[in-house]
């Protein structure tokens, strides 16, 4: 990913390594079936997991860690064993094996991104996954794609250090229309920014929400990010073609404690706008 994600480098064939540009993808609106082999990951608030292979093969491996500890690439070390006992990789290609997040609403993204790179390491390959709160029944599928084949554009860091300040008004009149976009040589792309503003203070805290590097929002609650919605249907107004590609990306410091409520939201919004793939950028993963 690109500053780092597991993954979540949404995507691509980097996604073997989470570098700064790595990121993982989810497929357009697919189901999950835990009839099969599969892994379940339970991701608390408290950075507690515990990953329990559901395979014939490997019918009790499981790990108990803690990724909010001093070590946590001593836990990631843990989870990817379990995960390589479970997933039974061919010599080439993915495995077959879904890995399962059940994950609590406020546990921090950066969590989730860690979990994720772990699952595409070259050892695990595991590239079929499924996010379902905790609590909740519904699960949403995420199927990272083997490849990227193009950069998205960038913006300029002093612009998007003015666009992220806490203090900057986030309030975007849905009717604004985005400027004319430059041409980019590629399929069509949208990026969305996830920023948790006051992440220490309950009573503050929100998330900030940029589409297209352009539009912006505030929002309280995952309940309330249907509210971006008018933003990403103008955000994808100069979209076209027939495979459209989004990216979530959440960077380093302030993306690290957006919750996992709040990006599953935006995911759900992506792939009912019609994106085909979700790319996911984020922090660095811990030492290895």
């Amino acid at each position: 990913m690109r500053a780092g994600l597991v993954l979540l480098v949404v995507a691509a064939v980097a996604l073997a390594g989470c570098g700064e540009d790595a990121k993982p993808s989810a497929s357009k609106g697919a189901s999950a079936s835990l009839d099969g082999p599969h892994v379940h990951i339970r991701l608390r608030q408290d950075g507690g997991c515990t990953v329990r292979a559901v395979t014939p093969w490997a019918p009790d491996v499981q790990a108990d860690i803690s990724l909010a500890s001093d070590a946590p690439g001593d836990a990631i070390r843990a989870v990817r064993q379990v995960l390589a006992a479970a997933a039974r990789p061919p010599e080439a290609g993915a495995s077959s094996v879904l890995a399962h997040f059940e994950v609590d609403g406020d546990a921090r993204w950066v969590h989730m991104q860690w979990l994720m790179e772990t699952c595409v390491h070259q050892s695990v390959r595991i590239d079929k996954l499924a996010f379902r709160l905790a609590g909740d029944s519904e699960s949403t599928r995420v199927d990272l794609p083997s490849s990227t084949d193009f950069t998205p554009p960038q913006i300029e860091e002093e612009v998007l250090a003015e666009l992220v300040d806490p203090s900057a008004d986030a309030r975007v009149p849905v009717e604004e229309r985005i400027p004319p976009r430059i041409e980019i040589d590629g399929p069509p792309f949208l990026r969305i920014r996830a920023y948790r503003l006051h992440a220490g203070d309950p009573d503050r805290a929100s998330t900030r929400i940029l589409v297209a590097d352009e539009l912006k929002m505030d929002v309280p609650t995952a309940a309330q990010m249907a509210r971006i919605e008018p933003l990403v249907k103008l955000g994808t107004e100069q979209l076209r073609g027939p495979h459209r590609i989004a990216e979530i990306d959440a960077p380093a410091p302030r993306g690290r404690d957006v919750p996992f409520a709040d990006v599953l939201a935006i995911i759900r919004i992506l792939q009912r706008s019609g994106f085909d793939d979700i790319w996911f950028t984020g922090a660095p993963m811990p030492g290895r």
